[in-house]
């Protein structure tokens, strides 16, 4: 391979390396960012939670 060959591949295996690091920083950051609002809403539902009970007895003669 010549010179110039070695360059490109070089180039290219930067690049790929670049875009990847970009692309798992983002997704990162957006699982944080999802981590973090759950984290708040969990915490405000445990706050609003309210327990209602309702019982119901039927009673029949019928047979199933």
């Amino acid at each position: 391979m010549t010179i110039y060959e070695l360059m490109v591949i070089a180039v290219a295996a930067g690049v790929f390396m670049i875009i990847n690091i970009i692309m798992w920083s983002v997704i990162s950051h957006k699982e944080k960012k999802a981590a973090a609002a759950d984290n708040i809403s969990l915490q405000k539902a445990q706050n609003d939670f309210i327990i209602e009970e309702n019982i119901l007895f039927v009673h029949t003669d019928e047979m199933l």
